[in-house]
């Protein structure tokens, strides 16, 4: 019988074997299970306490990039916080992360798709 942690091996290998064949976005457990050991760039949607507005950002370390908003070490955020993360996208390409990133900021319709695929989320 294959316990917990073989079972997330293999689904692991067969995850990253789709991402190296594919080059996919990835959401959720999916993009940790799919980007995991690689270096992994996200698209992240923050959503304000103060104004309830969304902001739209991309970076390499999801984590720090969430406490440096939180922190007002953003400038253009500083006034904005305490955020919520209620989505983020992970890719294994940092050139496709900055493509998503620009095509949800510039890109209405883009944008209006994503609000209405997460708008559980949004509250």
């Amino acid at each position: 019988m294959y316990g917990f942690t073989s079972t997330l091996n293999v689904v692991k290998l067969l995850c990253n074997a789709l991402l190296v064949r594919h080059d996919i976005k990835c959401t959720g457990l999916l993009a940790h299970l799919l980007c995991y050991n690689n270096k992994v760039n996200y698209v992240y949607v923050l959503k304000s306490s103060q104004d309830h507005e969304l902001y739209i950002g991309s970076t390499n370390n999801l984590k720090r990039r969430l406490r440096d908003h939180n922190d007002k070490k953003n400038f253009s955020t500083s006034w904005r916080g305490p955020f919520e993360l209620v989505y983020y996208e992970a890719y294994k390409n940092e050139k496709d992360a900055r493509w998503r990133e620009q095509a949800l900021k510039l890109r209405g319709n883009a944008r209006r798709f994503l609000k209405e695929r997460i708008k559980r989320s949004l509250g």
